[in-house]
C-alpha cells in the first residue's frame, strides 16, 4: 500500500462549545493519510495521480469562516468530504487542537475511513467546490 501524507497542515478556526472559543480564531492542525494506486501502469497518468494541492485548497475553502463546535464533527465532514470528492478508497485524518488542555501538548481526534464506510453521513454541497 503506497501512501500521501500531509502532515501538519496548519489552519485557524473558530472552533469549540464555549462563548469565546467562538469568537477567537484557534489553531489546529490536520494530517492526513491518504491510500494512492501508484501502481506500474500508473506511474505515467498524471490523471491517476491525487493532487495534493488540491486537497489541501479543499480542506482551507470548508474551514474558512465557519463555526464548529468539535474537531470531531470537522474530522468527519473532511474526511467525507474527501472521499467523495477525490474518490477516494481510505483515509486517515488526525486533527488536533492545542490550545485545548494547557496541562497537555495537544487535544486530537484520529479517524480511518475507506469509500464503503461513506454513506452520505453529511449532505455537503460539492459543487460550490472547484476541483
Amino acid at each position: 500500500m503506497d501512501i500521501l501524507f500531509i502532515k501538519k497542515l496548519t489552519i485557524l478556526s473558530y472552533i469549540g462549545i464555549y462563548e469565546w472559543e467562538k469568537k477567537h480564531l484557534q489553531k489546529i492542525t490536520i494530517d492526513i493519510k491518504i491510500r494512492i494506486n501508484n501502481t506500474k501502469k500508473n506511474k505515467n497518468n498524471t490523471k491517476k495521480f491525487i493532487n495534493y494541492i488540491n486537497i489541501v485548497n479543499t480542506i482551507m475553502l470548508f474551514m474558512k469562516n465557519k463555526h464548529f463546535y468539535l474537531i470531531e464533527d470537522v474530522a468527519e465532514k473532511i474526511a467525507t468530504m474527501l472521499i467523495k470528492k477525490f474518490q477516494l478508497s481510505w483515509l486517515q485524518l488526525k486533527i488536533s487542537k492545542p490550545s485545548a488542555i494547557p496541562q497537555a501538548k495537544n487535544v486530537s481526534y484520529l479517524i480511518t475511513r475507506k469509500y464503503t464506510n461513506i454513506n452520505n453521513i453529511y449532505n455537503y454541497n460539492l459543487s460550490k467546490i472547484k476541483k
